[in-house]
């Protein structure tokens, strides 16, 4: 009886079938997918080749561990999974226009399978980045839950991410700006 009432607690949290929070996902639609945008007080040449140098990534990225490169289109990652845990992947970048586009999705296998894109979009004053992912959390939506609870919500570690990399690249500039984040998030596998 208690295992009932627990398991409409967690649908009712995450307003989410019962059959997806166990971890039975039918399809991609089940993915969590999160865009963000933020303005950056640099070229858009320049901010690209530092998201192009995946392995450059640990500096403003506190989940991630390593990058390593393969070959050039293909690179191992390491990063922090729950508390004490890491998890590695292979992922390959899908899509590649320097100054404009970069776009990449995990290896078959991958124990969390992601794909993105980011677009960089030049400005008068900067460069604004359009940041696009979907991706499926160990055990669906209420893995998401739990890792929002253990502070390991890829949504907000995205938000602290991008502005560590703001204040990275403008720092390297001279042109420390204000953070300016946007957040468009859109969830089919858990509500926020």
């Amino acid at each position: 009886m208690a295992a009932a009432g627990a398991a409409l607690l967690a649908r009712s949290i995450c307003n989410a079938p019962l059959s997806h929070l166990i971890g039975l996902r039918t399809d991609a639609s089940d993915d969590v997918h999160v865009q963000k945008s933020i303005h950056v007080a640099a070229e858009a040449q320049e901010v690209y080749e530092c998201w192009r140098n995946l392995e450059g990534l640990p500096r403003f990225m506190s989940h991630v561990r390593e990058v390593r490169k393969i070959d050039d289109s293909h690179y191992h990652w390491v990063v922090d999974g729950a508390p004490g845990q890491t998890l590695e992947w292979q992922s390959e970048i899908t899509a590649d226009l320097p100054g404009e586009l970069l776009a990449w999705r995990t290896m078959p296998g991958a124990s969390i399978p992601s794909s993105g894109v980011m677009r960089f979009e030049s400005g008068k004053d900067g460069t604004r980045v359009h940041v696009r992912m979907s991706y499926c959390p160990p055990g669906n939506a209420l893995g998401h839950t739990v890792a929002k609870l253990l502070g390991r919500d890829p949504k907000h570690q995205m938000d602290q991410d991008l502005l560590r990399f703001k204040n990275f690249i403008e720092a390297r500039r001279g042109t420390q700006d204000r953070p300016a984040l946007r957040e468009t998030e859109t969830t089919r596998a858990a509500a926020s």
